[in-house]
């Protein structure tokens, strides 16, 4: 069975593809624009890929400016041929009217939230092109998202929302969790501080006693458009708890790293508050050798050196920095909904926190007690390991693309 991967998202389409190939007999072959963002190149977390790529990932035109005008006009749908499913995700869908294979619709986020809909948050296009574009990438994005033969999504609320506004049949719509794959060998637990001749993780380290690691994107709007699509990550509750944490205790040298990247449309704003809460001598913004931030074999060093990783409070969900941290053993706040939690695992080691003072009194309790963030940290590693490692996880994907297979006919 042959399948293609088209629209690689934070490399999950890399990871997926090289996960079924390693452990099944499908031909799983990744697709990229040869303009891709850099987060989107596997060399980006795999850096041996950068003398050359393997026969099954293809770079081409697949994203040119006729093809976002017409994606039939795609060189894609012609090299798509052969294959015998098409997964795709974000702009990606809009190829499923013209190819000649049954596609899956992959969900990532943006894509369905945001993308279908440009009249709804228009407000996020500033100058007339923007607006233009955005609108007929909507109109495409609809047209792909309706002719896509399955729907892969997850169950938190911006999703289902979505979906229920395009109107979106339930016998389509598979609700399953296809959980993010990591690198449990990446990201693995090493010695707190960790060996490094590196001179900023040694500074970090050597110079403070208690590091939180912070390296989401700055989203701190609350407006509607950023709240009903997940966008809002709630950064401000994290900034408010660590302020009221240094006021309680005034001996401790603590830092709150963070990471000044692309994509952060709120840093500006986020600068302005942690100076007017006055922890910005607390506070280390760091920048990657990218505008859009670390690699994620860069993040290992500094995931190392933290007491304590921090992700979203936002609308309850997560993505691959809980995902990364729990693997290397660290604890981990993040707001998630519970009750969406329940239905994906039968336990999890988050620490779900959303108010200022839940995250104060919570670094309080890691800083008072390391044997507590061993604990959490042991948890975590082992919730990595048992739903997000590559042989655990994959196993969903395999058997899904099987399934789908059968059901349609389709594969050998």
């Amino acid at each position: 069975m042959r399948i293609a991967l088209y629209g690689n998202i934070c490399n999950n389409f890399f990871a997926i593809a090289r996960a079924v190939r390693s452990t099944s007999d499908i031909d799983a072959h990744l697709f990229i624009d040869e303009d891709a963002d850099w987060t989107q190149l596997p060399e980006s977390e795999a850096p041996e890929l950068r003398a050359g790529y393997p026969p099954w990932i293809h770079k081409g035109p697949y994203g040119s400016a006729l093809s976002r005008l017409w994606p039939g006009a795609s060189p894609l749908v012609r090299e798509l041929a052969g294959f015998d499913v098409l997964l795709a995700s974000a702009a990606g869908i809009r190829l499923a009217p013209f190819v000649p294979c049954p596609v899956i619709f992959y969900v990532t986020g943006w894509d369905l939230t945001v993308a279908p809909f440009p009249i709804r948050f228009q407000q996020r296009y500033q100058r007339p092109a923007e607006k233009a574009a955005a609108l007929l990438g909507g109109i495409w994005q609809r047209r792909g998202i309706s002719a896509a033969t399955r729907i892969w999504s997850q169950p938190f609320a911006p999703f289902e929302q979505a979906a229920a506004r395009l109107g979106i049949r339930r016998d389509r719509l598979e609700a399953k969790y296809f959980p993010l794959m990591v690198d449990t060998d990446l990201f693995r637990p090493v010695p707190n501080p960790p060996a490094t001749d590196d001179p900023l993780i040694r500074r970090i380290v050597n110079n403070h006693d208690f590091v939180v690691f912070h390296p989401s994107r700055m989203m701190l709007s609350q407006s509607r458009g950023f709240v009903e699509t997940g966008t809002w990550k709630g950064n401000d509750r994290l900034f408010e708890g660590f302020a009221m944490f240094l006021r309680e205790h005034p001996d401790v040298r603590p830092v709150l790293v963070l990471v000044e990247r692309a994509g952060s449309s709120d840093t500006p704003r986020a600068k302005e508050l942690i100076s007017r809460l006055g922890i910005a001598d607390h506070v280390l913004w760091l920048g990657g050798s990218r505008s859009r931030g670390f690699d994620r074999v860069d993040l290992v060093a500094l995931y190392a050196a933290a007491d304590v990783v921090a992700d979203e409070f936002g609308v309850g969900w997560f993505g691959s920095v809980v995902i990364e941290a729990t693997a290397m053993g660290k604890p981990v706040m993040c707001h998630v909904d519970q009750d969406v939690m329940k239905q994906l695992y039968p336990w999890h080691p988050i620490l779900s926190l959303r108010t200022p003072e839940q995250i104060a009194a919570s670094l309080t309790d890691l800083w008072r007690h390391p044997e507590q963030r061993k604990r959490l940290g042991d948890l975590g590693r082992r919730w990595a390991l048992e739903f997000h490692s590559i042989d655990r996880a994959c196993a969903s994907y395999v058997q899904s693309i099987r399934e789908l297979a059968e059901t349609l006919g389709t594969g050998g």
